[in-house]
């Protein structure tokens, strides 16, 4: 039995079962599936040697435009800067370090005291110094 292009098979109780036919969406990223990002590109790998898609995709504008906060950060990575955080209503905390790595949310520092990295939520920041 054909109905909108997908085959059906009867059961016993008289009600017709799809035919499993694989996922529907092959575009779509399963558990398996990784993604890298390089530049301004993020590109799909499957890691099941099928259906590997490995088309550039441009990154969102927020992270690659320097009229946003991402954006602009990205410009400095690899400099020294000291970043002010606001925790709830009015307590400042200050870290400073080396710029490693912003994503959508979060930045990274390197503390140079330590060697260790630093991960800030990027909607708590109030104020970032960048000295020359």
């Amino acid at each position: 039995m054909n109905r909108n292009n997908e085959q059906y098979m009867p059961t016993t109780y008289g009600s017709p079962l799809r035919q499993k036919r694989g996922y529907p969406y092959p575009k779509q990223m399963t558990s398996r599936q990784t993604t890298l990002r390089t530049n301004n590109f993020t590109t799909e790998t499957n890691n099941d040697d099928n259906n590997v898609d490995t088309t550039p995709r441009p990154l969102p504008p927020v992270i690659t435009n320097p009229a946003y906060l991402q954006g602009y950060l990205r410009t400095k990575i690899g400099k020294f800067m000291k970043v002010n955080f606001l925790l709830g209503t009015g307590t400042f905390i200050d870290k400073d370090g080396i710029l490693k790595e912003v994503g959508v949310d979060h930045i990274v520092l390197r503390d140079i005291k330590t060697g260790e990295d630093v991960i800030g939520d990027l909607y708590s920041i109030k104020f970032v110094e960048i000295p020359d």
